[in-house]
């Protein structure tokens, strides 16, 4: 945004974030530079709206008023009561998330211990700098972490989920999309219901970071063993020629 509002207006109009909205400055011949702070929040999906707010600040400013005088008449033409930029009211994401786990008391212990471990990742988050400002921002700082396994150790990311969806609606992009992370083939194995309990299928599992079923079907007749595969607990596997050992996937 910065880079198109220099092509457009040159390096005499600048725009910065202060207060958590956009400041616009320009600079005089004389070496001075006003500057206004507008209404407008200081945020990617503002970017036109900045764009905009530069271009007719600027028409006033060349018809002879001061900058702060065309901001004013911008606001007036928007239909604004002042020109006076309102302050922002912020969200108290943290007390937020205390009054989600409140709310969660009654669940299972280990479910309100995994939601714990959630909650302070995503408190730890939001405090990191710089800050996340929209969506994106935020699942790109909160996101996952591919990590190396050790053979021996419990992983330390475990989920299981399922993607639905019509045809043509994204389920396998996600799953190629996570194959790469993974490393492709090297990181990456099928698990179809009926390998679940089969030594010989486990033992294809050992050392992958995630297991995907392209095209789910069929009945998991051993849950049991399912949820040991997830939660990344010994489970049986056969290495051919030598015996059957409990190892960890």
């Amino acid at each position: 945004m910065r880079a198109t509002n220099k092509a457009t207006h040159g390096r005499n109009w600048t725009v910065r974030q202060l207060k958590e909205r956009t400041q616009l400055t320009m600079k005089l011949e004389d070496g001075s530079k006003p500057s206004v702070l507008t209404e407008i929040p200081w945020q990617p999906d503002k970017a036109t709206e900045i764009l905009n707010a530069v271009q007719e600040i600027r028409s006033f400013v060349e018809a002879g008023e001061s900058i702060q005088e065309a901001n004013q008449k911008r606001l007036k033409a928007l239909g604004k009561e002042s020109g006076k930029a309102p302050a922002l009211r912020k969200f108290d994401w943290s007390a937020a998330a205390d009054a989600f786990l409140e709310s969660m008391e009654g669940r299972r212990g280990g479910t309100l211990a995994d939601l714990k471990i959630r909650v302070r990742r995503f408190k730890l988050t939001i405090k990191s700098k710089p800050a996340p400002t929209d969506g994106p921002s935020l699942m790109r700082a909160f996101g996952w972490t591919i990590k190396p396994k050790e053979p021996d150790a419990p992983f330390p990311f475990e989920k299981s989920f399922d993607i639905e969806g019509p045809k043509g609606s994204g389920k396998g992009v996600i799953a190629e999309t996570l194959t790469a992370l993974c490393g492709g083939t090297h990181g990456v194995t099928t698990l179809r219901p009926v390998m679940i309990g089969c030594p010989d299928s486990m033992q294809g599992l050992q050392g992958k970071k995630t297991a995907i079923d392209f095209d789910s079907s069929g009945v998991d007749r051993d849950p049991g063993q399912f949820n040991s595969i997830v939660s990344n607990e010994p489970v049986q596997v056969w290495r051919k020629f030598q015996n059957r050992a409990d190892a960890r996937l």
